[in-house]
């Protein structure tokens, strides 16, 4: 009987000892969550400023973070009103203005939001437009900016010759036969119709030769950082060949061809 009480106190403090480990390992994973999801937050990211760039030369809309976004964004567009939405995962909105007026080209106003998600906090910055403006993203550590195109109802500037060149293949039309039979066969004296191919992109040491089946209608050029790079948009125009990618030389790494609805993109 010694021997059994014995056995049944030691089965007792056992026990007790067990249920002392495991309370004290509650204690500590709770502890260790806490702290964790205490560090979390203050490793948020924050929207510092939504504003235009008054230093950039194209129209330029700016938004610094407090650390770097990296990939983790949305940019898209939307109607009614006409406006570019970008979205933040995991961002809280610092001393930025909810809404503030800028009436500068395209851009009437820049406005920041935050949205709770049962994922988390978004930060959400919409860009008012006059109109619909083409634009493009460019990230520089926690700087994001937007850029926008100049718009196609300024004139046009004309593309340099030393970083641009477009050579036309005129294409024949066809004349009333009483004005052929008077007129002198001069290529001067056709009317070139308006380009609607591209279709040869050549590609040397220095400059990009590019053949259209007529002439160009409108076409601008301008430059972009991250990468450093030459734009070249030919409106109305469609390449006829499925290259999207061509090596380059002097200073230039490659020529890439980008085609939407309404342009094609060097």
């Amino acid at each position: 009987m010694h021997g059994v009480k014995f056995m049944a106190q030691n089965s007792r403090r056992q026990g007790a000892w067990r249920f002392c480990q495991i309370a004290m390992l509650s204690f500590l994973l709770s502890t260790v969550l806490q702290v964790g999801s205490v560090a979390v937050a203050d490793a948020s990211n924050r929207l510092l400023l939504a504003d235009l760039d008054e230093q950039a030369e194209s129209l330029t809309v700016l938004l610094r973070t407090s650390e770097p976004v990296g990939y983790r964004y949305t940019v898209y567009d939307s109607a009614d009103p006409v406006r570019v939405v970008v979205d933040f995962p995991d961002m809280e909105i610092g001393d930025v203005a909810e809404a503030k007026t800028v009436e500068a080209g395209v851009v009437s106003e820049i406005r920041a939001s935050r949205l709770g998600l049962a994922s988390g906090n978004l930060a959400r910055v919409e860009i008012l437009l006059a109109r619909s403006s083409e634009y493009q993203i460019s990230l520089d550590g926690t700087e994001f900016r937007i850029v926008f195109a100049p718009s196609v109802a300024e004139p046009a500037p004309q593309a340099d010759a030393a970083n641009v060149v477009a050579s036309v293949t005129p294409t024949a039309v066809a004349e009333p036969a009483a004005q052929a039979a008077t007129a002198p066969a001069s290529v001067n004296q056709v009317p070139l119709a308006a380009a609607a191919n591209l279709t040869q992109l050549t590609v040397t040491d220095g400059q990009a030769v590019v053949t259209l089946d007529g002439r160009p209608t409108v076409y601008r050029e301008f430059t972009l950082t991250n990468p450093s790079r030459l734009v070249v948009d030919v409106l109305d125009v469609k390449p006829t060949f499925r290259e999207r990618s061509f090596p380059a030389g002097e200073g230039f790494q490659q020529v890439r061809v980008g085609v939407d609805k309404v342009k094609t993109r060097l």
